[in-house]
């Protein structure tokens, strides 16, 4: 009888650790999966030939982007990677936001002086692939103080290009700094016209 009594208290103070425990479990479960990137999956389904192709005409940006002395000469002298890279818009589009997030290859040149220009190249270009996945990288640029301001601007005129009402509502919500919610304003009217 005695046994039985212990028995119970012990299962009854086990059920309620495990009951307290539960939540500390989630984390520990959340932290052993591994985070599935989309893009490296995207990445490696591309044949190599095309990925090579779109690779050097990013490196063409790049270059470009050292040796031009406005964003203008930049922009215009762009026009044949752009017209490339959107004839290529499912292929490209992964090495687009790796170039973007400053990964892979594109990490080594991440630190330049020119790079904010390729970057600010890669992220207009984001706007015109139609991927709803970069999206949500837009809206993470655009509301990120550390970047720098004409980039963020770019990602906001990217997203209202994409038709991506409910992130540009949720940044004018969030984002104080005047200058942005201007431009976040415009993009919403000119989506909702």
């Amino acid at each position: 009888m005695r046994t039985n009594k212990i028995f119970r208290q012990i299962s009854a103070a086990g059920f309620l650790i495990i009951i307290a425990g539960c939540g500390g479990m989630r984390n520990v479960i959340k932290q052993a999966t591994p985070k599935i990137d989309y893009w490296a999956i995207r990445r490696e389904k591309i044949p190599a030939e095309k990925k090579n192709k779109i690779t050097k005409t990013l490196y063409s940006v790049l270059l470009k982007a050292r040796n031009s002395p406005t964003m203008d000469a930049f922009g215009i002298g762009t026009m044949k990677e752009s017209i490339m890279i959107l004839d290529n818009p499912h292929d490209a589009a992964p090495a687009i936001v790796s170039a973007i997030e400053e990964k892979g290859i594109w990490k080594k040149f991440a630190g330049e002086k020119a790079y904010w220009k390729f970057k600010f190249w890669c992220v207009d270009i984001a706007g015109y692939l139609k991927e709803k996945k970069i999206a949500s990288l837009l809206y993470e640029i655009a509301d990120d103080k550390t970047e720098k301001k004409e980039i963020r601007n770019r990602a906001i005129i990217s997203l209202s290009q994409m038709k991506q009402k409910n992130f540009l509502r949720k940044l004018f919500e969030t984002t104080h700094e005047d200058y942005l919610r201007e431009e976040i304003a415009r993009a919403i009217l000119k989506i909702s016209r």
